[in-house]
């Protein structure tokens, strides 16, 4: 996704779209757990579609876009099989999917228009601003460190972070809860990438360390990713 934001940063153009009834467009071509007729062991019920809950819909839906994309001449990303490339002359677009969202950019304003994502974006004529504020707001009520003192650091220097197994023991699905919510962040904000150890059995300690890491994301609310226009794409 961030090499999709820095082409829309460079071509000052990316877009946007949620297909209709995803998992619906799916063909289903196996037999489903829990069809299976007892006098009738070789027949099952037919089921044309995939639908919403079957745990074959996602990969039926990504294996019909796939081929979709193929036929039009993308090529599949050799370490990202989400990520699509179709060249152009000297143009591009690139096309990320994830589930039911797709994005995608080009190095020509014509081959998109619009960009929105779940993330907050600013974009001029200098580039692009991504970041997470709202998502950050809504982190610190969730855990009531709303009204919280900022703190300008993640990490206190002298703090000895191991495994702590003496110290007392906290909720485990409250700490990784916490945990995931600071992961999603860290797409945004590489610098808050840590306390994901020791979430078998988490100590007092590394709560307070997660609460400080919180307490900076306060302090540092509108921090994000820029993306220069004043580049090329190497």
């Amino acid at each position: 996704m961030k090499i999709v934001l820095m082409v829309q940063a460079v071509s000052d153009g990316c877009k946007e779209c949620i297909p209709k009834w995803v998992y619906r467009g799916g063909g289903l071509c196996e037999a489903t757990p829990g069809f299976e007729h007892p006098k009738f062991p070789n027949r099952v019920f037919k089921l044309q579609k995939a639908l919403y809950g079957l745990k074959q819909a996602p990969r039926a839906w990504y294996e019909r876009l796939t081929k979709f994309l193929v036929d039009q001449g993308f090529q599949i990303g050799s370490v990202d099989k989400t990520l699509f490339l179709l060249k152009h002359g000297k143009d591009f677009l690139i096309v990320q999917i994830y589930v039911d969202d797709i994005i995608f950019g080009g190095s020509s304003h014509a081959l998109c228009s619009k960009f929105s994502e779940q993330m907050s974006s600013e974009q001029t004529p200098q580039g692009t601003f991504v970041h997470q504020s709202k998502y950050t707001r809504d982190l610190l009520r969730k855990f009531e460190m709303a009204d919280v003192s900022p703190q300008m650091t993640p990490m206190s220097t002298s703090t000895a972070f191991d495994a702590d197994e003496d110290g007392k023991e906290v909720d485990q699905k409250l700490y990784r809860g916490m945990i995931r919510s600071l992961l999603y962040l860290t797409a945004m904000r590489p610098d808050i990438y840590l306390c994901t150890r020791f979430q078998a059995s988490p100590r007092e300690s590394h709560r307070t360390a997660v609460k400080r890491i919180l307490r900076h994301m306060k302090f540092t609310l509108e921090f994000g990713l820029w993306y220069s226009a004043d580049r090329d794409y190497d």
